[in-house]
């Protein structure tokens, strides 16, 4: 009868000691302990245990103290370990919240101290309650009695709980809503708890809820696998991004050391994937002995960054210097014995990088011949801020304007008349002059903005042709550059649709231009974009024949209606009997795939004549005119 007695009363902790059990099983198994509130979170869950194991132990031997003195001296102790105990979780609630939002390492000292005022007070009750039964005491039957003191056990709790709550629904950057309503609910729960017990003390919920209330912050704080790289178990690009702004946001100093692997794209493609990602876990594990996980991150596949916070620019240094010798240790893989190779870029936010994109271009941006060092920093880095000034370029180019289309007029053979002309889009900034297009048009494709300008130099193209100007010079179409990386952009041909439909213009006035070598993994699925655009009446075409296998190969393959020569095979044929015969031969083969030829970079009557025995259908370059804006051509 004494055992069903004790069960049935202890039902609630034993339910409460499950639960929390099961909460530090789950997380010691996702070996997810590297962050502190990860770290606090397990200790609330070890506080947790040890108060309600107390309780079972009091229940336990309550029906015995008023036979037995142990029975009385076990009661006393368990009561002190519960509140002593029990009054930690809602404080360490409160820390872990403040160490979850990063709020914790901007406090103060003094801040910090006066977050302890409330716990403290619960101490002091707790210590000089057996003086002045203020927290609690028994009666003449050893029943126990709630003192005024215990009414400060609950204050705390409730400032505890409320602060925790705030900094988690309203400065937690990482929040979701579902996150938000997980947190919400299992407060609520724990508070019902809490004020169920306090008015109804028979019904002994309040550790249950509370367990509970954990296991719905495991859910929706701990659980952060949305939030986490699959291979290296680092934060992944969208939480990088999410902590960068935050930092910058809160104006927080920090320090980015960037390890680039600049032969990761030669390993992936072997045979066996798997191999690289052993070697991403490999590295990954030797990365966290330099420094702490919370801090790692895996922003692309082939690029790991640490956030460093010591105001101490040496440390940062020595954390830099430790990753050069990591890649000094050549992680090899199966199938080739060369080993990895990487570079580092180091770097301090905000005093040398002033934005989240200037952090991220230091991720991504294309490494040239000027990486020849392992660990690049300060001057080192000048590409990498010029290449951010560029892009601030191009932004505002579109916002102010600064972009201009201009115009060069393809001439035909025969009359020497203008046939068609190529539109060119010009960039000047008022701070950096000219920008060429063969530094900007790669930016735009790095970061996103091609499809912008590609709508903008086609809107462009229309407007000039509703003007009217066109037809008027014997305009038949105009050539508008795009690369294979917009062709292969979704809706690529129904959006120039929409765009040429909305203008009134033709398609057939439209004449797309390729302006880069094809991929033969790219071709099938250009040849059916070239097919579409070709069904909605636009014309395609191919530019830099001549340069390598890949454009001969393309030329052949796929549907061009016209193809224009590389100006090297002009210049080369200009210089010897073997370039004439290469130039000859390309001519000749072109037409018999009945394609047009357009010869480009005429600079001279000598190649003009040259050209015009060779029968070629167009020509195009300074001899007969230069690029104009649109303004010159009335």
């Amino acid at each position: 009868m004494q055992l069903t007695y004790f069960v049935n009363q202890s039902a609630f902790y034993i339910g409460a000691i499950i639960v929390v059990i099961s909460c530090l099983v789950h997380t010691l198994i996702y070996k997810n302990v590297d962050k502190p509130q990860t770290k606090i979170f397990i200790l609330i869950l070890a506080v947790s245990f040890v108060s309600e194991v107390s309780c079972m132990v009091y229940l336990f031997f309550s029906p015995y103290c008023t036979t037995s003195v142990a029975a009385r001296t076990i009661l006393n102790v368990c009561n002190y370990i519960f509140f002593g105990f029990h009054n930690l979780v809602s404080l360490f609630i409160c820390f872990y919240a403040l160490f979850a939002t990063q709020t914790f390492a901007k406090m103060t000292t003094l801040h910090r101290h006066i977050f302890l005022i409330p716990w403290l007070v619960t101490v002091l009750v707790v210590l000089f309650n057996p003086l002045t039964h203020l927290g609690w005491y028994f009666d003449e039957n050893y029943n126990f009695c709630r003192g005024i003191g215990e009414y400060s056990f609950y204050i705390a709790g409730v400032m505890y709980y409320a602060v925790s709550l705030y900094y988690l629904l309203f400065k937690w950057y990482a929040i979701t809503y579902k996150r938000k309503m997980t947190i919400l609910f299992s407060y609520v729960v724990g508070a019902l708890g809490i004020a169920v017990q306090f008015f109804a003390p028979i019904l002994e919920m309040e550790s249950f809820t509370e367990s509970l209330a954990l296991l719905g912050i495991m859910l929706s704080v701990e659980y952060d696998d949305d939030r986490v790289d699959a291979v290296s178990r680092f934060y992944n690009r969208g939480t990088f991004m999410q902590d960068v702004r935050y930092y910058f946001d809160s104006m927080t100093k920090f320090g980015v050391i960037c390890l680039r692997i600049t032969n990761y794209e030669a390993y992936s493609k072997m045979p066996n994937a798997l191999n690289v990602n052993d070697m991403v876990k490999q590295m990954s594990a030797e990365l966290c002995k330099i420094y702490h996980r919370t801090s790692m991150y895996r922003v692309t596949a082939s690029c790991f960054v640490i956030l460093t916070f010591n105001k101490d620019e040496e440390r940062t240094d020595a954390i830099a210097d430790k990753v050069k010798d990591l890649l000094d240790k050549q992680f090899y893989i199966p199938e080739d014995k060369q080993g990895i190779e990487g570079v580092i870029l180091k770097s301090t936010a905000p005093d040398e990088l002033k934005s989240p994109m200037d952090v991220l271009l230091m991720c991504e941006i294309e490494l040239t011949e000027r990486c020849n060092t392992q660990i690049i920093e300060k001057s080192g880095l000048d590409f990498l801020f010029e290449r951010a000034e560029i892009e601030s370029a191009m932004r505002h180019g579109l916002l102010d304007n600064h972009f201009e289309v201009f115009y060069q007029m393809v001439y035909s053979r025969v009359d020497h008349k203008i046939y068609s002309a190529e539109a060119l889009l010009r960039l000047h900034d008022d701070r950096l002059g000219d920008i060429s297009p063969m530094v900007f048009i790669p930016a735009a494709e790095k970061n996103g903005m091609i499809d912008r300008l590609g709508d903008y130099v086609l809107k462009e193209v229309c407007d000039f042709f509703n003007t009217g100007s066109p037809e008027k010079m014997g305009i038949q179409y105009i050539n508008v550059n795009i690369s294979v990386f917009q062709c292969l952009q979704p809706n690529f041909v129904e959006r120039c649709k929409a765009i040429v439909d909305e203008a009134k213009v033709d398609p057939s006035k439209i004449n797309f231009e390729l302006t880069e070598a094809v991929d033969t993994e790219n071709y099938e699925y250009l040849g059916s974009v070239i097919k579409k655009c070709k069904e909605n009446g636009f014309l395609f075409s191919m530019e830099g024949y001549g340069t390598g296998y890949s454009n001969i190969y393309a030329a052949c393959s796929l549907d061009f209606d016209v193809i224009k020569l590389d100006r090297r095979l002009l210049w080369e044929a200009d210089k010897s009997e073997q370039g004439q015969s290469i130039l000859k031969n390309s001519v000749r083969m072109i037409h018999e795939m009945n394609r047009s030829v357009i010869a480009v970079g005429v600079e001279t009557k000598e190649q003009v004549d040259m050209l015009d025995r060779l029968r070629v259908d167009y020509m195009q370059g300074y001899y007969f005119a230069r690029p104009r804006p649109r303004k010159q051509y009335k």
